[in-house]
C-alpha cells in the first residue's frame, strides 16, 4: 500500500520517464529598419523601432538585436565581409546586405516603419514586414498615433 501510495505521488508530480516535448520551431528573425517619413529625435527613433519590435513579437517574429544589425550594416556599407571585416567587394546597401548575408546573420526578412500626418493633426504608424527572399506573405500593420506618443 505504502508503494502504491509512493508511485501515486510520483505520477501526480510529474514524474516520469517520458522525454519532453521537442521545442517547436523557433520564431522567424526580421531586422528592424529605422522609422520614417519624420525626422526624429534619436530617442524618438530608438522608441519607434521599440514600438516595432514589440509589434514584430506580437505576431510571432522575433526582431535581430539592434547592436549585430547596427554592425552589420556598417560593414556592408563599407564593403567589408561580415564574416572576417576585411574588404570584399563594392558597399552594399542594407536591403543588398540583407539578401546576401541573411544566412550568416539568421534574418528571415525586414520590418519597417513609416509615420504619415495628414493635416487634420492625426498620424498614424504603417509598420510593413517581407521575407528576405521576397516570396511570402508581407505583413502590414496600421496604428493611430497620439498627440503624446
Amino acid at each position: 500500500m505504502r508503494l502504491l501510495a509512493l508511485c501515486l505521488l510520483a505520477v501526480a508530480a510529474g514524474c516520469s520517464s517520458a522525454p519532453p516535448p521537442p521545442p517547436g520551431p523557433p520564431a522567424p528573425r526580421y531586422d528592424v529598419e529605422p522609422v520614417s517619413g519624420l525626422g526624429f529625435f534619436r530617442d524618438e527613433r530608438e522608441r519607434s523601432e521599440a514600438l516595432l519590435a514589440q509589434a514584430l513579437r506580437a505576431h510571432g517574429i522575433e526582431p535581430a538585436p539592434a547592436a549585430l544589425s547596427a554592425k552589420a550594416w556598417a560593414l556592408a556599407a563599407a564593403g567589408k565581409s561580415l564574416l572576417t571585416g576585411q574588404d570584399c567587394g563594392r558597399p552594399l546597401s542594407r536591403a543588398e546586405a540583407r539578401r546576401r548575408w541573411a544566412a550568416v546573420l539568421g534574418l528571415a526578412g525586414s520590418a519597417s516603419g513609416h509615420v504619415w500626418c495628414g493635416g487634420d493633426g492625426g498620424c498614424e504608424l504603417s509598420m510593413y514586414g517581407s521575407p528576405v527572399d521576397d516570396d511570402g506573405e508581407r505583413l502590414r500593420l496600421v496604428a493611430p498615433l497620439s498627440a503624446r506618443g
